[in-house]
């Protein structure tokens, strides 16, 4: 009788302690981001299935599409409605350029996920 309720005893604990780490992980709502442009402004908006937590605040950084590394020329932090804006000067017909949005852990239990948006050239003004 004694070894059946230590054993009971020992399940019991061993489940109460994988609930709790599991308990710990976040989870995580996908994002989206959109690219437009009005010469010289690069636009867009970041989307979630949690809006109001994984859109408004998050970091925003445009790139350029070169051959190699990819160099950063410019940043925003989007609005309360997940919008963003950079102007780029210098332009020149064919150059791409595309936006990525950064992961972003809320507290323990939201995790908003990375997003890269499509690529978009410049063909002039």
């Amino acid at each position: 009788m004694k070894r059946i309720a230590l054993t009971s005893a020992l399940v019991v604990s061993l489940l109460g302690s994988a609930l709790s780490a599991q308990a710990g992980v976040p989870t995580t709502f996908n994002s989206t981001i959109t690219i437009g442009s009005a010469v010289p402004l690069y636009h867009g908006k970041v989307r979630s299935r949690l809006q109001s937590e994984c859109e408004p605040d998050r970091r925003v950084i445009l790139y350029k599409k070169v051959p190699g590394f990819d160099p950063r020329v410019g940043r925003d932090t989007t609005d309360q409605t997940g919008r963003w804006k950079i102007t780029q000067g210098g332009l020149k017909p064919g150059q791409a350029f595309y936006a990525l949005v950064r992961q972003q852990r809320l507290g323990n239990d939201i995790n908003c996920s990375p997003a890269t948006s499509p690529v978009v050239k410049f063909v002039g003004e």
